[in-house]
């Protein structure tokens, strides 16, 4: 029997300090989930998913979470640019340690090229609201939970803790 292909999740924290008040801020945007006949509450997440196994297997953590940010807010940015500010491993269900590791990466506007999404978009069972700017104080009370532990690793980074 083959042995499973190693999964990860990336996710990528976009910053800029906001034009007009100089105010940093994180793009996020809101999801809602639907899984058969479940749908989910709205989640505000910031851009991330899963690596494809199927489709590259050698697929590394920050061009998982490049081509996410590509695919959920139409910004581009080099994998090299991206900074692992977060790492965990995972619980199996099957006792087999290593199989799943989660990451965050922080990456400035600046480092991003494109114009961010502004129409609502369906991406296999998830439909995400238009990319916006909220900042760290608003940010805290309405992030996923799974998202809190990368978001507060780039708040560090970022001198706000």
């Amino acid at each position: 029997m083959e042995s499973p292909k190693k999964s990860h999740f990336s996710c990528g924290l976009i910053y800029r300090n906001n034009p007009t008040s100089g105010r940093l801020e994180f793009l996020v945007h809101d999801v809602i989930s639907t899984k058969g006949e479940r749908v989910s509450p709205k989640q505000t997440k910031f851009p991330g998913g899963n690596n494809r196994t199927t489709i590259n297997p050698e697929e590394t953590p920050e061009f998982t979470a490049a081509r996410e940010i590509l695919e959920e807010t139409y910004l581009t940015v080099a994998p090299e640019n991206l900074q692992k500010i977060w790492e965990y491993e995972a619980p199996s269900d099957h006792d087999k340690p290593g199989q799943h590791t989660k990451y965050g990466f922080l990456v400035s506007l600046g480092e991003c090229q494109g114009t961010i999404r502004t129409t609502i978009l369906t991406d296999n069972e998830d439909t995400m609201g238009v990319p916006y700017w909220l900042p760290p104080e608003e940010l805290k009370f309405r992030l996923f939970g799974g998202h809190q532990i990368p978001f507060l690793r780039a708040c560090e980074r970022l001198g706000l803790l």
